[in-house]
């Protein structure tokens, strides 16, 4: 006796066919194609028929891709490029676009955190620059102030005479 089997079908959020198959188990079907088709983010929802067999189950898959032209399947598809191929071919350029979109965020993410930290880096150092230049200004007038007073006067007559 054969197993019976389940003939499934995946749907985008525009309620729009994207796939048919057979599987003994239509859920571990869907996780391997997690793994291995890059349009399986697209799947919003599924349903599932039981078949009796699998001679049954094939022959309504065949019946549904012929009929019913979901985007990727291949096998038994023979939809006109603009009913099917176009479709799929907008839908892996959404996809790849999709893709670079992401990837693009994410390194301008980056760049934005390197950037605030050299920002925040460089306002540190200015900061740091702003109160040396402050210091000096400081110690310069003070040096004024002394060699003005009047034991600047007689410190710097000391050490011209001691050649200092």
């Amino acid at each position: 006796m054969q197993d019976k089997t389940q003939l499934y079908r995946y749907y985008n959020l525009n309620r729009e066919l994207l796939y048919v198959g057979i599987s003994l188990n239509a859920m571990q079907r869907l996780m391997q194609h997690r793994d291995s088709k890059s349009w399986f983010d697209e799947i919003s929802f599924i349903s599932i028929q039981q078949c009796d067999s699998r001679k049954e189950a094939l022959k309504l898959e065949k019946q549904a891709i012929e009929q019913e032209k979901p985007i990727h399947n291949r096998q038994h598809n023979h939809a006109l490029p603009h009913q099917r191929g176009q479709k799929q071919d907008d839908n892996l350029i959404s996809t790849s676009i999709k893709a670079e979109i992401e990837f693009i965020e994410r390194q301008r993410d980056k760049l934005q955190i390197l950037y605030l930290a050299a920002e925040q880096s460089n306002l540190e150092w200015r900061n740091k620059f702003q109160s040396l230049l402050i210091t000096n200004n400081a110690l310069s007038k003070e040096i004024d102030n002394f060699q003005k007073s009047k034991n600047g006067r007689k410190y710097l007559k000391k050490k011209a005479k001691n050649g200092l």
